[in-house]
């Protein structure tokens, strides 16, 4: 058996559950909350930093792509050849205003150097250079070059196709450019440990990148961020580090440029965060715990008390009123009072008991006399002399017999509880006999299934139910009548039938019987309602008689009794 809790466990228990429940349910959505809202917060300033750092390596280049528009336009109705010391002092003021400038040359179409910003700058052929190359074959943009580095100075060099001398020539202008105020631009933006700028070509090729070996990336897995982000923001880890990644391209040129920035203090803030609610959320149901174990025990206390009290009522070897006044809650004093009240409800149902124990018997031995009616021995009696007298000797033996094995059957030793077998065969006797007397006017039959004929009933179930099948269904019928009777067992009960093909009753009379049953002041004799009184002062509400007739086509009463009904002599 399962072993009860007491109510200020369940109390304790019930609060803790749903606290935990809440608790649960509130950390979870304040956590996702404040972690979706942190991560929108570091993507929202990743992206301000990438655009700020775009931004910044834009607005340079544009500045490189400026001097080099302006040059061009310069240049374009000059006669570079007629004044070649004239256009390099010109191209040498513009290195003077432009600091990041290293060089600017002019070259023909056939590689030929025209003019530097240097004055007699030595002769020499770029035919074969790769930016030479590139503004010949695509005339109509800047193309940027890999930096290079000389004299521990990164450079880059820009060369576009121009049209000089009033557009009669042309050739390729080349600037060469610090790489510095790139890496300038790098070191003003805190990107965190391992965090960096990496810059590729459309090829993937490496322009630059501002990554240590401390950081530990890579070139494979940086290569494999750029192929997965073509251009946007997503999240990655490198090395054990989560990492905000944003590619972009920069404006003019057909470079990327991919921001690592170190996401890592997001997720020390996210483990602060989770911990300080955590701890907050504990100490929360510690308290709230010590606070409903102080409030179940005075709860549970009076309840306790008053189970104490029924404990030493239940010790007792007598019955006696004992009332219990416990001045505690409302509901607690009810309880008490609804005890004490209780108290002589019990008193008045023993008191009752006896009076339907009495009542019983009497019931039981109305029925008995009911067997043993003078009135149908002296019939039986007299219809075994007129059958002597007409020396129909076989059937005045079977009759005595039958007569013999009723009443023996009806005394049943004093018992009250005989099998069902017995009870059958008291019915059978009974309506034998009955049948002799009115000469055959009607058959019968009997079934009983085997499992079930030696379990107990209550004794004169079927002998009364037979009795107003004859008196009340079938005598006054004018063809042969039948009566059927059957026990059998369905999943709940054992039911005991007995049904005639008489002239059945309207569903008023049938309402009117049940009525007549239930009716405590109406005393008509030991029939029908003799039985329904008896099943209930047995079995209760474990039995109940049920009462099916058609008129002009038969009744069929049953009885039905639950098979966990118990079966006691008294």
């Amino acid at each position: 058996m399962r072993q009860k809790h007491s109510i200020a466990s369940i109390i304790l228990i019930s609060f803790f559950s749903i606290s935990m429940i809440y608790l649960i349910l509130l950390f979870s959505v304040t956590y996702v909350n404040f972690k979706r809202n942190i991560t929108e917060v570091s993507n929202i300033q990743s992206e301000e930093i990438s655009r700020q750092i775009v931004y910044n390596y834009e607005s340079y280049i544009n500045t490189i792509i400026d001097t080099s528009n302006l040059i061009q336009a310069d240049i374009t109705n000059k006669d570079v050849y007629a004044s070649i010391d004239e256009t390099s002092s010109y191209l040498n003021d513009v290195i003077r205003l432009k600091k990041e400038i290293i060089t600017i040359e002019l070259y023909d179409l056939q590689g030929d150097l025209i003019v530097s910003n240097i004055k007699n700058q030595t002769a020499r052929n770029a035919s074969q250079a790769s930016w030479f190359l590139s503004s010949i074959n695509e005339q109509t943009i800047h193309n940027f070059q890999t930096p290079f580095e000389t004299q521990g100075v990164y450079q880059i060099t820009i060369s576009k196709f121009v049209l000089f001398n009033k557009n009669d020539q042309s050739g390729v202008l080349k600037i060469v450019i610090s790489f510095d105020q790139f890496v300038e631009l790098v070191k003003k933006s805190n990107l965190g440990f391992g965090g960096h700028i990496s810059i590729i070509d459309q090829y993937y090729n490496t322009i630059y990148t501002s990554k240590t070996d401390a950081s530990g990336v890579s070139d494979a897995k940086e290569k494999e961020v750029f192929l997965n982000t073509v251009i946007g923001t997503s999240k990655t880890k490198i090395n054990d580090l989560n990492m905000m990644v944003n590619v972009d391209t920069l404006a003019n040129t057909r470079w990327r440029i991919g921001v690592f920035i170190n996401a890592e203090g997001i997720k020390v803030i996210e483990n602060e965060f989770f911990w300080n609610t955590f701890s907050i959320s504990t100490l929360f149901l510690f308290f709230a715990v010590l606070l409903f174990l102080t409030i179940s025990r005075r709860i549970a206390k009076p309840i306790q008390a008053l189970e104490a009290k029924m404990s030493d009522i239940e010790k007792e070897e007598f019955f006696q009123i004992q009332e219990v006044n416990i001045d505690s809650y409302q509901e607690v004093s009810a309880l008490s009072h609804s005890f004490n009240t209780m108290m002589k409800k019990i008193d008045e149902l023993m008191t009752r008991v006896v009076v339907e124990q009495k009542e019983q018997r009497k019931s039981e031995l109305k029925a008995l006399q009911n067997q043993i009616n003078p009135h149908f021995l002296y019939n039986t009696l007299d219809s075994i002399v007129w059958m002597i007298e007409k020396e129909q000797n076989e059937q005045a033996a079977e009759l005595v017999i039958a007569l013999a094995k009723f009443f023996r059957l009806s005394i049943s030793k004093g018992r009250n509880i005989i099998p069902i077998k017995d009870e059958i065969d008291h019915a059978r006797n009974y309506i034998l006999i009955q049948n002799i007397r009115y000469q055959n006017a009607f058959t019968y039959s009997f079934s009983c299934e085997d499992d079930i004929k030696d379990h107990k009933t209550m004794k004169f179930l079927l002998q009364p139910l037979i009795e107003n099948s004859i008196y009340h269904g079938l005598k006054n019928r004018i063809d042969q009548g039948h009566i059927e009777v059957k026990v059998y067992q369905d999943e709940e009960d054992i039911i005991f039938s007995v049904s005639d093909n008489g002239y059945g009753m309207r569903q008023e009379r049938i309402d009117e019987l049940y009525r007549r049953f239930k009716d405590q002041n109406l005393h008509d004799g030991v029939g029908l309602k003799n039985i329904y009184q008896r099943l209930l002062i047995y079995f209760g509400s474990k039995a109940k008689m049920i009462i099916k007739s058609e008129l002009d086509e038969g009744t069929t009463i049953e009885i039905h009794i639950s098979k966990e009904a118990s079966y006691e002599e008294d």
